[in-house]
């Protein structure tokens, strides 16, 4: 089971960073390191896609998945 939660525009520079070169936003590492303190790896338990394609970059779309009610808990609690 699979649970996905769509980020927020007003959101999106908080939990999110621009990477050079792979033009897509990827989670700010003190999210990566918050997460993996409680336990969860990134890429494994959670992660980060984008919805649109990359032409609409502007008006792009991004959602985090989580493996398990808990993992997403994890996240709320600290970043929601």
């Amino acid at each position: 089971m699979t649970l996905t939660m769509l980020v927020p525009r007003a959101r999106l520079h908080d939990w999110l960073y621009y990477e050079t070169g792979f033009e897509q936003l990827h989670p700010v590492p003190e999210i990566v390191d918050y997460m993996a303190q409680q336990g969860y790896q990134y890429g494994t338990d959670w992660g980060c896609v984008a919805e649109t394609p990359v032409q609409q970059l502007k008006t792009r779309a991004y959602t985090l998945w989580f493996k398990t009610q808990e993992t997403q808990t994890a996240f709320q609690l600290g970043w929601c």
